[in-house]
């Protein structure tokens, strides 16, 4: 069964770009676009996504504050999130809030795919005690 993505990036290019490389992919149904954080949340909730691919910023402010309302709206959807920023401090910040991996933004065409299914595995393995 094919991963569910929905792909929420501001930046035109950006966006694009990811869904090109997510839609080329077997084993990846990309399930919906979104330009802003408020058509992200709807989509997220509507959808019932696995993974939602989201930008770091939106209208020139950053997206972690909500990483919330993604979890509350579809708690069983891994958050992959799309930012410039390289820091290792950066990276452990985006996860303590609730993102499930980090790509940076020039590294999308490499990286995006294991991700989403990193993500995805992850998500479907059984805790351990």
């Amino acid at each position: 069964m094919p991963v569910t993505v929905v792909v929420a990036v501001e930046h035109p290019a950006v966006r694009e770009g990811a869904c090109a490389v997510l839609g080329h992919v077997d084993g990846v149904r990309l399930v919906g676009e979104a330009d802003t954080l408020r058509r992200a949340v709807r989509m997220v909730r509507e959808l019932q996504p696995e993974v939602l691919v989201l930008g770091s910023r939106f209208a020139g402010v950053s997206s972690l504050p909500e990483l919330s309302q993604f979890s509350e709206a579809a708690p069983g959807t891994r958050i992959v999130l799309v930012s410039m920023n390289d820091s290792p401090d950066y990276a452990r910040h985006v996860r303590a809030l609730g993102a499930d991996a980090l790509v940076q933004t020039d590294r999308l065409a490499d990286d995006l795919e294991p991700v989403v299914h990193a993500v995805r595995a992850a998500r479907r393995q059984p805790a351990h005690a």
